[in-house]
């Protein structure tokens, strides 16, 4: 048996270094004009990465006169790790620098201060040798810069060091650091080979050629099975996790529960898939736990949490329910969902199209009349998702009125996704000119936004997709509506594909998630880097919902980007 385990160890490292080395040393890609030759006395440097999908990567680099000296004397600290310790690495992952600049310690502030929190996307070398030098990927997930003061934080740099048996130790920091960036390469357990980005944007991430359904798909099913192995037994997600130290988030919020129950109908609608049916019912039951009944035909999520009722809340729970019942051809919750309905239109005033946000629990008294502009567009798209259920013309009525509102007073200021979900559904039944003319201005001042935004926020992809489906259907049949003429189709199609992309570099990819405590838990989902990586369920829901209805009308895109001549 030890035998074979020590066969497994060698035959893992050998057979990935050497796809590895293959890809590098490439004669045809001839990589030696994208690295630079860091000093006379240091030469080229390599990192190596390698990864059991248990616990953070172990990371070795070296230097050589040339490239060929590099790898080879990183590869073999690497070996040597992986022989003693009988080390299984899945992954491996080599790195060569390419742009070193160098930075004088008064200095860093004013190069981390502009930056958002774990978006410096460098790494970062504390002597000009490289002797002691840490991956942009450690950087980062070991929180070795502090963000908020705008420093390197010392003491979590000497801790990362004494956890991998260093012998450095730093009382401050050296008077010049060498920031320092990569070209990438990445082998994963089935010994595919990428080649990463190394541009500042998409930094770290495997390159794929085009970001089409196929791949599309393959992410929205690996998000799905993450939150469903999150499904506990008493129908409750884990909540929350912060990777880099694989900390649980241990809040918990109603709303962020049912909004992800109901991306996950989405995506058993998209796949039949039965694995998630269970999980579904049990996410679906906790949710009617936490549902009263003020009137006989009234129903109210409570959110039992800060003891109030929130409009949002019933609003996701009429989603959630509705598509459940169409993804599952069931009339089950007819009755709740009319209930639900009756919910929100207790905390609505349906000839102003107005809404009241929170009442208190349990005695439903008035608490505050807006909370979050979110809330009136999920009850507006929910009314509007009821009444094309149920055919039951007070629920369009109620979403129309809804939507005059959002017009007179210019909703269009909040920049509201789910402004654009509830457009959308609202003009299949009711396409009136003022109401497609919105829709689109609240796309038209959104794009230039989000087409430069440096972070991959989820958001903006249901805000496009909501709002490209309303486009699809007036060009269809709406051609001569006069804003058309304003409206920048090209840029809007451009910028959906743009972000399509772009939102991979929020999604776990091993070359990511190598680099945090639990690699295994956090691999193949979606995170917020920002907020130190966070994965938390109304993230995950959030990017599958935009990419939900990329799928959906992938045909019709690619159709739009050739009409427009986009070459991305």
């Amino acid at each position: 048996m030890k035998s074979n385990l020590t066969y497994q160890i060698k035959s893992l490292f050998y057979t990935k270094s050497s796809a590895l080395k293959k890809i590098i040393f490439n004669p045809d890609k001839d990589i030696h004009g994208q690295i630079k030759y860091v000093a006379d006395n240091t030469g080229y440097v390599v990192f190596i990465s390698v990864c059991n999908k248990e616990e953070r990567a172990a990371v070795f680099h070296a230097s050589g006169k040339t490239l060929e000296d590099a790898w080879e004397n990183a590869n073999e600290k690497a070996r040597k790790f992986v022989n003693e310790h009988k080390y299984l690495a899945y992954w491996i992952k080599a790195d060569i620098v390419n742009a070193i600049r160098t930075v004088k310690s008064d200095e860093v502030k004013k190069i981390i201060q502009p930056v958002q929190a774990n978006y410096l996307r460098e790494g970062i070398a504390f002597d000009n040798m490289f002797n002691c030098a840490f991956l942009e990927g450690e950087v980062n997930s070991c929180k070795l810069i502090n963000y908020e003061a705008d420093v390197i934080n010392i003491n979590n740099v000497n801790l990362y060091l004494k956890r991998n048996k260093s012998r450095l130790n730093f009382t401050e920091i050296p008077t010049h650091l060498f920031f320092f960036t990569t070209i990438g390469f990445m082998c994963d357990e089935d010994n595919q080979t990428y080649e990463l980005h190394s541009e500042k944007a998409d930094y770290g991430r495997r390159k794929i050629e085009v970001i089409d359904d196929g791949v599309v798909s393959e992410v929205l099913k690996n998000a799905a099975n993450f939150l469903a192995k999150c499904v506990q037994e008493d129908g409750k997600f884990i909540y929350g996790n912060f990777p880099p130290f694989d900390r649980t988030i241990n809040n918990y919020n109603i709303l962020r529960h049912t909004g992800a129950t109901w991306e996950l109908i989405n995506q058993y609608a998209m796949t039949k898939e039965n694995s998630l049916v269970d999980c579904i019912d049990k996410l679906i039951g906790y949710l009617t736990e936490n549902i009263e009944f003020p009137e006989p035909d009234v129903a109210f999520v409570i959110d039992k949490k800060s003891n109030e009722v929130k409009l949002g809340g019933i609003a996701i729970a009429v989603l959630a329910i509705v598509s459940y019942m169409e993804a599952f051809q069931s009339d089950k919750y007819i009755k709740l969902a009319h209930q639900l309905g009756n919910g929100i239109f207790k905390l609505m005033d349906i000839n102003a199209g107005t809404f009241y946000h929170v009442l208190n629990y349990p005695d439903y008294s008035k608490k505050q009349e807006f909370k979050i502009v979110f809330y009136e567009g999920e009850a507006v798209y929910a009314l509007a998702r009821l009444y094309g259920f149920t055919k039951e013309q007070k629920y369009l009525d109620a979403a129309a009125a809804a939507v005059k509102n959002f017009i007179k007073k210019d909703y269009i200021k909040y920049k509201d996704h789910w402004v654009a979900y509830a457009v959308n559904e609202v003009t299949k039944y009711s396409p009136e000119e003022e109401f497609f003319t919105f829709g689109l201005k609240n796309a038209q001042v959104n794009l230039k936004r989000i087409y430069e935004a440096e972070t991959s926020y989820h958001i903006f992809m249901e805000l496009l997709m909501a709002s490209f489906e309303m486009y699809d259907r007036i060009i269809e049949n709406h051609g001569d509506l006069k804003y058309l003429s304003e409206f920048n189709d090209k840029l809007f199609i451009e910028t959906i594909f743009h972000r399509a992309d772009y939102m991979l570099n929020g999604y776990f990819y091993p070359e990511f998630a190598m680099y945090m405590k639990n690699p295994l838990f956090v691999l193949n989902t979606f995170f917020v880097r920002y907020e130190s990586f966070r994965i938390r369920i109304d993230d995950v829901q959030h990017f599958m919902g935009g990419y939900h209805m990329y799928i959906k009308n992938y045909d019709k895109l690619l159709k739009y980007k050739e009409a427009f001549g986009i070459d991305i």
